[in-house]
């Protein structure tokens, strides 16, 4: 349904008004759009319980952020942040998302490009689509450097998540002040937006929202300086791309500064199926997201090693606007066919405006992954040997350029964007007349990669972890033998490691 003007006006003005907006000297250079929010789509189980990894608060369905019916959301040209307000129709309360830097949840091109995108820049724009931008704000008066929540008096009281009610007993408090509000850009249908809040209990509200079309691509324009038409720009995010069609330009992400000898590449038999890796799964393991299938009935596999090929992963699917549906799994085959493995020396070309120096004392590491018919490759890459380190797992959270992780809180994005290395890669690729094209990895079911060096009878290896869709699992993990040299430049890494900061950073404020 398309709003009369006079609509779209009058809350630009309440925008205004109530300082929703940070505007800048000419009103022009604002749009402003309202759009209804539809609340707790998910699939039920039973009466008051959702299929969902998230645990529910009491507050879920009683919160009196539920009367805020309406989202105003503003974009500013010039200081290039989104502004996001609820508000009742029948009161003057509302909840404010401030300045959210648009970087951080729309897709982005973090290298250089042309302001006429090519089929490799509308392909990256497309994966990065696909794997949601979430952050998490927190309630604050104000920050001039990030995003940050607000709330107009009497919205919420000071009270815990429970009160007791009238025949004293406990019951849950509607006016219960969120510890965090996370709005989210999904990954099912480009402009379909989430919003959430939890409480110190868990989640206590969920809604979603559709950003108009040529509104939200105006956003994604604007941000990465390209020039496009909206009808091609859509097509490409809504549709993604066929296999064979886009070349993959890695030299236009990094230099090639030399090369690693890496050996031989093996399946880890070992790995325990549905272990808790830092993709963060455990919730999605205990409820039996996922299953293993031969010829069309259950496994009962234990390890990796219990599968051979032809074997399936059923997985709990993903459907529009964003929650999960068991009624029609995922099936992803297993593939452990994965069996030569280059190394190369690179330097990175990507940033996200700025890159801090600090990650590239022992270089940085681009590796690739063939298949055994030599037609298929995995390719990672700009990932900073110093962080490549025994002590944690490096994450890639989404294939693509410098792509986000699909939820985290807005002082480690800051961070990452203003004090992080330069943006690390990743592409799944096929091979067609002695050419590589990308692959979109969404339609093979693989989402993350995790890497991580270790040493075995003074032996370093890496190991590679492969994600699932919806990180519900991790489906392949390999080992690959480094170098000597490689691996004296591992061990410098680890005896001066120290945590990044975009990585480790925590707040009270959501315990």
């Amino acid at each position: 349904m398309r709003l009369p003007i006079t609509f779209y006006l009058g809350m630009f003005l309440i925008l205004a008004a109530s300082t929703l907006v940070s505007c800048s000297q000419n009103p022009q250079d604002v749009d402003a759009v309202a759009v209804s929010i539809s609340l707790d789509q998910e699939r039920l189980i039973e009466p008051g319980k959702v299929l969902s990894s998230s645990t529910q608060s009491l507050n879920r369905y009683h919160s009196k952020l539920r009367d805020l019916e309406t989202l105003s959301c503003a974009f500013d040209r010039e200081t290039q942040k989104i502004q996001i307000g609820l508000s009742d129709p029948q009161t003057d309360a509302r909840l404010v998302l401030h300045g959210l830097d648009a970087r951080f949840l729309v897709p982005i091109l973090p290298y250089h490009n042309e302001q006429s995108p090519d089929g490799f820049d509308l392909a990256n724009l497309m994966l990065a689509e696909y794997a949601r931008n979430g952050i998490g704000l927190s309630f604050q008066d104000l920050n001039d450097r990030f995003g940050y929540a607000g709330a107009s008096d009497g919205l919420f009281d000071e009270q815990g998540e429970f009160i007791f009610g009238e025949d004293g007993q406990i019951a849950p408090n509607p006016a219960v002040k969120p510890k965090r509000v996370g709005i989210t850009n999904n990954c099912l249908q480009p402009g379909l937006w989430e919003l959430a809040a939890k409480d110190a209990v868990g989640e206590m509200y969920h809604g979603w929202f559709k950003l108009p079309q040529e509104f939200y691509l105006d956003i994604i324009k604007d941000v990465n300086g390209i020039s496009i038409s909206d009808e091609a720009l859509n097509k490409v995010l809504e549709h993604g791309f066929g296999e064979g069609e886009v070349p993959l330009h890695l030299e236009r992400l990094r230099t090639v500064n030399g090369s690693f000898e890496v050996g031989p590449v093996a399946l880890n038999r070992s790995k325990e199926l549905g272990s808790y890796s830092s993709q963060d799964s455990r919730r999605k393991v205990q409820r039996s997201f996922f299953r293993t299938m031969r010829d069309g009935a259950e496994l009962p596999a234990d390890i990796l090693g219990d599968m051979q090929e032809g074997d399936q992963f059923e997985l709990t699917a993903f459907v529009p606007p964003g929650v999960y549906d068991s009624s029609e799994p995922v099936k992803i085959n297993f593939d452990p066919n994965w069996v030569e493995a280059t190394c190369w020396n690179v330097l990175p070309k990507t940033s996200y405006g700025q890159n801090s120096e600090d990650y590239g004392q022992q270089g940085y590491l681009e590796l690739h992954l063939e298949s055994g018919d030599g037609l298929r490759k995995l390719v990672v890459g700009n990932v900073p040997i110093s962080l490549l380190v025994p002590q944690e797992d490096y994450r890639i959270p989404a294939f693509g350029v410098g792509v986000f992780a699909p939820s985290e809180l807005i002082e480690r994005r800051y961070l990452r964007v203003e004090q992080g290395p330069p943006p690390h890669f990743a592409y799944l690729a096929s091979k067609a007349d002695g050419n590589w094209f990308m692959v979109n990895n969404h339609d093979v079911g693989y989402e993350q990669v995790i890497l991580r060096p270790f040493q075995k009878s003074g032996q370093w290896f890496l190991r590679l972890t492969l994600v699932s869709y919806e990180r519900i699992v991790d489906l392949l993990e390999l080992e690959i033998q480094l170098s000597e040299e490689l691996g004296n430049r591992l061990q410098k890494a680890a005896a001066t490691y120290s945590p990044p900061i975009y990585e480790v950073y925590t707040d009270t404020n959501i315990l």
